[in-house]
């Protein structure tokens, strides 16, 4: 998610025009500096190194989609569901709710004293549920928060927090957080937050924005613009400091030189992961991480490069930026316009085994499945969209192999999506 939500906000959908001057004031300055100023430079400047081979299929394979009847929600930002079927569904001001298979809803967690949603991409960001949830009832949520009041940036802080389900399995207890990663936020941008538990070595893994600073995704003193997993099942006895964040159980670097990864996925076939990146200038971008890569192989280039174009030069100095991995797909900001780019759930038996990772995009509601055949293909599934609806898709779900749950923020109220995939992908 990125400067581009200010503009989405703006002039997506007026249902959403609901916030105070102050705020659309910020977001036009976001806009104006992070967006408007930034492309007039590289319209000027942008030098070409290599172009990706991409596939795309002409002929969509159109899907069926519609609203779930489960009542009204605003600024849905993340959906899930747990094995039972319930599906739960975040708010950006920090509530949880759990919608049944009879699409009974109810509130599931409510921590809107702890969330900060003043500005920008501020609030509850993700949910993820511990893989043995059944017998221990833990799941984590990453949002901003802060330790003193949300007025202004200094005091927020990304965070990422384990909670435990009541007996009942019917709400979240809110007395039951452990924080086990704190990073402060100086901008409201560029957080990152998005989080899976990879199956291979059962640790929490995270996705890290630059917190709108330029180089810190390179650098090795900060956790900024970075993948990194924590070991939530052994915990510290207390709080420890840990580059620029305290964190709770250890915390390692998986990846690096990331702008902004709002969303990822794992493959449970070989456990590869794939990240979305959200770009400045040009490109939103698709990275893969395969298992096990270090180094080079796994540092995606940002700021010093943005999908495989160089940004500015007189923005950053990065001798050699060719040697940092590639993105496997990228996706320009026009024709059709995309502007903040949402991965999904890897699929059938996985990207490199006739399977797929599903990706969207936050404007151009364009749902693709992408995958490894002779080099990496990029199909189009069908959109969401009709020209008069933009859903601003946040975040994507699959409930099983050809059922998808979609969470809209657009509007006011934002619904939840039921997406039906065709048979044959």
């Amino acid at each position: 998610v990125g400067t581009w939500r200010a503009m989405s906000l703006l002039l997506a959908n007026q249902n959403i025009m609901n916030k105070t001057t102050l705020k659309l004031s910020i977001g036009l300055l976001v806009l104006l500096i992070g967006v408007v100023l930034p492309a007039v430079l590289f319209a000027q400047t942008m030098q070409h190194t290599i172009m990706l081979p991409i596939v795309m299929k002409p002929a969509p394979l159109l899907f069926e989609h519609s609203e779930i009847d489960a009542g009204n929600f605003l600024e849905t930002t993340d959906v899930t569901a747990d094995a039972d079927g319930n599906i739960y569904v975040l708010e950006k001001s920090g509530l949880i709710y759990r919608v049944a298979p009879d699409n009974t809803r109810t509130t599931f967690l409510d921590i809107q004293d702890r969330v900060c949603d003043d500005g920008g991409e501020e609030g509850l960001l993700a949910m993820v549920f511990h893989p043995d949830y059944a017998a221990n009832g833990q799941f984590y949520l990453s949002y901003t928060g802060t330790t003193d009041d949300c007025d202004w940036q200094p005091d927020t802080r990304l965070r990422v927090s384990q909670f435990v389900v009541n007996s009942e399995r019917t709400a979240g207890n809110r007395s039951s957080e452990v924080m086990f990663f704190e990073i402060n936020e100086e901008q409201p941008i560029h957080n990152g937050g998005g989080m899976f538990f990879h199956p291979y070595d059962g640790q929490l893994y995270l996705g890290i924005g630059d917190d709108f600073a330029l180089m810190i995704a390179q650098s090795s003193s900060s956790f900024r613009g970075k993948v990194v997993r924590i070991d939530v099942d052994n915990p510290y006895q207390g709080n420890h400091g840990e580059r620029d964040a305290v964190v709770h159980a250890r915390v390692e670097e998986v990846a690096r030189g990331f702008r902004n990864p709002w969303r990822m996925a794992v493959d449970p076939a070989n456990g590869d992961i794939y990240v979305g990146d959200v770009g400045l200038f040009t490109w939103e971008e698709l990275n893969w991480i395969p298992w096990g890569a270090s180094g080079d192989a796994a540092n995606f280039g940002w700021p010093c490069l943005e999908a495989d174009f160089n940004p500015p030069n007189d923005l950053v100095d990065c001798p050699n930026a060719s040697r940092y991995a590639q993105p496997i797909v990228r996706f320009g900001h026009v024709d059709p316009f995309h502007c903040s780019i949402v991965v999904g759930d890897v699929i059938g038996g996985g990207p490199r085994n006739g399977g797929s990772v599903l990706v969207t995009d936050w404007c151009a509601g364009i749902i693709y499945a992408i995958h490894e055949d002779n080099g990496w293909q990029t199909q189009v599934l069908g959109s969401v969209n009709d020209g008069d609806t933009n859903y601003l898709l946040a975040d994507i779900h699959s409930l099983d192999e050809t059922t998808l749950i979609g969470a809209s923020f657009a509007y006011d109220p934002a619904p939840i999506l039921r997406i039906q995939l065709p048979e044959e992908q």
